[in-house]
């Protein structure tokens, strides 16, 4: 996803890249990043992760493996630079340290940078609040048959919505004789085949009626291109823990972890 950044960057007219860091034993040090990833020379080389770059720029945007993330976030926070941590799969410990690290600078961990899965979000959210108790909670998502874990982080933070606004108790899928849907249940399902760049879809069911909430995602650039609408958001924001949610106005300002 980092490779997508790079390319795109250049079609967010509010960035400019400053700064490329790789791992120590990544073979593309030396090389400009922009030819390194297909989109033409861009003149800002990749170099190893050091600390002392961090000072080179305004905002911090992480794509990375989860071991990674621990010196991001200090080094970020040594040099007082806004940081949006976009890695997967990351530690308690280093969930920690985000929250920690908000004490003094802009912060935000978005496993997801879809814009539209922030709007189905708290589109769910709304819904859940304005329904109540009276309709039950499904949710399903479609992933290609490469993806290692399940269910997906998505699932599990629109779950979270859902316990958020109304508590409940989490059921990941259902096998032999289980009895019958007790209402406090949020059903959570994974499917995976072919190519599916990744659909989540939330169900709730009444008496009468079922709501379905649906996302599918058509590129890959979805994800790339919401975290550059992102990180240029949380560019200049007072220290504080953001979500994606805050970047598009969808979070009630009580609920804020930080000023605008």
């Amino acid at each position: 996803m980092a490779a997508r950044v790079v390319a795109l960057i250049a079609e967010e007219p509010a960035l400019q890249l400053a700064v490329a860091l790789g791992r120590a034993d990544d073979p593309m040090l030396g090389k400009d990043s922009g030819e390194a990833v297909g989109a033409g020379k861009n003149g800002v080389p990749i170099e190893a992760f050091l600390p002392a770059h961090f000072a080179r720029a305004d905002v911090w945007l992480e794509f990375a493996h989860a071991s990674a993330t621990d010196a991001t976030i200090a080094a970020a926070r040594q040099a007082k630079k806004p940081l949006l941590v976009c890695t997967t799969g990351l530690e308690p410990k280093t969930l920690t340290a985000l929250r920690a690290a908000a004490a003094d600078i802009p912060v935000m961990h978005a496993a997801n940078t879809s814009l539209g899965v922030a709007v189905l979000n708290a589109a769910l959210r709304l819904c859940v609040q304005a329904l109540g108790e009276s309709y039950v909670a499904e949710v399903v998502e479609l992933h290609h048959d490469k993806k290692k874990d399940a269910p997906s982080g998505t699932a599990m933070r629109l779950v979270e919505t859902i316990k958020d606004a109304r508590g409940g108790k989490t059921v990941t899928g259902r096998d032999g004789i289980v009895g019958e849907r007790k209402r406090e249940e949020i059903g959570v399902f994974a499917v995976r085949g072919g190519n599916v760049i990744g659909e989540h879809t939330v169900y709730l069911f009444g008496e009468n009626d079922r709501i379905e909430l649906t996302h599918r995602a058509a590129s890959r650039d979805l994800f790339a291109t919401g975290a550059l609408r992102t990180v240029a958001w949380l560019a200049g924001r007072a220290a504080g823990l953001y979500t994606i949610e805050d970047s598009l106005g969808l979070t009630p300002p009580a609920s804020h972890k930080g000023s605008p």
